[in-house]
């Protein structure tokens, strides 16, 4: 009976003694899965507010030239005396550079 419970032992320790190898080993790969998970969804926010700005950037570009435009349109001397065709002439010019 004494050699029986002897071999129980024996496996029983050496299911903890992997038990104990393999909960760390476990432990610290879902730490850095956690960690490298993180650090990629701060790039992928980071690269979006990026791209998001530099978007931002080209339409504000853009506005900003059509609002010049029509500024310019705006104060011709070919509008206000009414000759309609000279300045549908002049908008078309405009419009040429715009593009």
């Amino acid at each position: 009976m004494q050699a029986r419970s002897r071999a129980l032992s024996t496996r029983t320790h050496l299911a903890l003694l992997v038990i104990a190898l393999l909960v760390p080993v476990v432990a610290f790969a879902a730490v850095l899965a956690h960690r490298y998970a993180t650090a990629e969804r701060a790039r992928f926010e980071q690269e979006a507010l990026d791209g998001a700005g530099r978007v931002a950037a080209l339409i504000d570009r853009d506005l900003a030239g059509l609002q010049a435009a029509l500024l310019t349109l705006t104060t011709s001397a070919r509008l206000r005396s009414g000759d309609y065709e000279g300045f549908y002439q002049q908008a078309a010019e405009v419009r040429g550079f715009l593009n």
